[in-house]
């Protein structure tokens, strides 16, 4: 079953969207999590490393994706949630 995490970075608490958008995943099969808004980047990473190790994944790539996100975050001295939405633009 393929998985969708959503969340709201930063000082964000605009979460209407992304509850109507995982309801809407929920109806057509996705195993679907929201990590909460306002999250820390670090909340964040514990969110996806959360939902990683307690589900099965669909394939090894999201390992791979995960360790290369972290590794992305790494390389900036400052992270912040316009860090965390440059990696998904």
């Amino acid at each position: 079953m393929k998985k969708i995490l959503g969340a709201s970075v930063g000082s964000c608490v605009h979460v209407a969207g992304i509850i109507s958008f995982l309801n809407i995943a929920a109806k057509l099969g996705y195993n679907t999590k929201y990590a909460g808004s306002a999250v820390s980047v670090e909340n964040l990473l514990k969110a996806i490393n959360d939902f990683l190790e307690h589900s099965d994944p669909e394939s090894e790539y999201f390992s791979e994706m995960f360790n290369y996100f972290v590794n992305y975050l790494k390389a900036y001295n400052n992270v912040n949630e316009l860090v965390v939405v440059s990696f998904f633009a």
